[in-house]
C-alpha cells in the first residue's frame, strides 16, 4: 500500500472524515472567497467597451477571472487542512493564516498566467481537432496551485513540479479528475435547481437576501471536492517523494550556481585582457625555462 496510489473511493472516504472536522475553517474560507464574487455578480454593472468586445463574453470573463482568484483561497485552505491531517497536527486559524497569506500573492500571479495561457489555447484550438493539446496541458498543470500552497514554489517551478507529478499517469489523472468534476457539477446543478425552485415558490425572484445564503451553502458543499483534490495531491506526492526531493535539490543547486556566476561576473576585473591573465605558477615556470636556455650559437662540448 505504501508504494501504491490510493483508490478514488479511499480518497473520498478520507475527505468525508476531514470535511466534518474542518467545517469551521472551510466556512470562513467560503465567506472570504465567494461573497465578493456574489457581490460582483449582483451589483457590478455590465461592462461596455463601445463595441470593441461582446459585452456578455467580457462580463463572463471578468466574473470568471474574479472567481478563479478567490478560489485560490479555497485551494490554499484545503491544502493546509490536508497537510495537518497528514502530519497529525491540529489545525487552527493562526496556523491557517500563517500558511496561506504569504503564498497567496504567488498563487494569484501564477494562476492568472497559467489561466491566461490555457484560455488562449482553448480559445484558438477548442473548436478544432487539436483540442487535445489544451486538454493535455490542463491535466499536466492540475496541481500547480497545490504545489505553491504546499512547497512555496511558484511560477514555472510550480508548473514543472505539477507536470512531474502527473508524468506517467496522465490518463489516470484525467479520469480521476473527471470523476471528481462530475460530482462537483452534479452538486452545483442540484443546488442551483433547488434554489431557483424555492425562489419561485416563495415569489422571491432574484432577491440577493435569499440567494446569498444559498450561494454560500452551495459553495460550502463544493469545497468538499477541493478537499478531495488536496488529499489526492498529497497521495501522489507521497509516491514521488524521493524523486521530488532530488528535483528540488537540482532546482536549488541550479539557482545557487546561477547566483554564484552572477557574483563572480560582478567581481571580475575587466581591465585585464585574457592574454595577460596568466596564472602565477605558469609564469614562474616560463621564467625558469628561459633561464635554463643556452644562448644561440653556443655549441656544447
Amino acid at each position: 500500500m505504501l508504494n501504491q496510489e490510493k483508490t478514488i473511493f479511499t480518497i473520498f472516504r478520507e475527505a468525508n472524515a476531514l470535511y466534518g472536522k474542518s467545517l469551521k475553517f472551510l466556512f470562513v474560507a467560503t465567506i472570504l472567497a465567494f461573497v465578493p464574487v456574489f457581490l460582483f455578480r449582483a451589483f457590478l454593472p455590465p461592462v461596455n467597451l463601445g463595441g470593441l468586445a461582446d459585452e456578455n463574453l467580457l462580463n463572463l470573463s471578468i466574473f470568471f477571472g474574479i472567481e478563479i482568484i478567490f478560489f485560490t483561497l479555497i485551494v490554499a485552505t484545503t491544502v493546509y487542512l490536508a497537510s495537518c491531517q497528514l502530519s497529525e497536527e491540529t489545525p487552527d486559524f493562526d496556523g491557517l493564516f500563517t500558511a496561506v497569506l504569504p503564498k497567496f500573492p504567488k498563487m494569484i500571479i501564477t494562476t492568472l498566467l497559467v489561466g491566461g495561457f490555457l484560455f488562449l489555447l482553448f480559445y484558438f484550438l477548442g473548436r478544432t481537432f487539436f483540442v487535445i493539446i489544451p486538454i493535455y496541458f490542463a491535466v499536466t498543470m492540475i496541481f500547480f496551485q497545490h504545489v505553491i500552497a504546499d512547497m512555496g514554489r511558484w511560477g514555472l517551478n510550480a508548473v514543472s513540479l505539477s507536470r512531474f507529478l502527473v508524468r506517467g499517469r496522465w490518463f489516470r489523472t484525467f479520469f480521476t479528475f473527471g470523476l471528481i468534476a462530475i460530482g462537483y457539477i452534479a452538486v452545483f446543478f442540484v443546488m442551483n435547481l433547488l434554489g431557483s425552485t424555492l425562489a419561485n415558490a416563495l415569489n422571491l425572484g432574484n432577491s440577493p437576501f435569499f440567494h446569498l445564503p444559498f450561494f454560500i451553502l452551495t459553495n460550502l458543499l463544493l469545497t468538499y471536492f477541493s478537499l478531495v483534490v488536496a488529499i489526492w495531491y498529497f497521495d501522489i506526492k507521497r509516491l514521488h517523494q524521493q524523486n521530488l526531493e532530488m528535483l528540488e535539490k537540482l532546482i536549488f543547486e541550479g539557482l545557487r550556481q546561477a547566483l554564484e556566476n552572477m557574483e563572480n561576473i560582478g567581481h571580475h576585473d575587466w581591465t585585464k585582457s585574457p592574454e595577460n591573465s596568466e596564472k602565477p605558477d605558469q609564469t614562474e615556470e616560463n621564467e625558469e625555462k628561459n633561464e635554463n636556455k643556452e644562448p644561440l650559437g653556443q655549441n656544447s662540448s
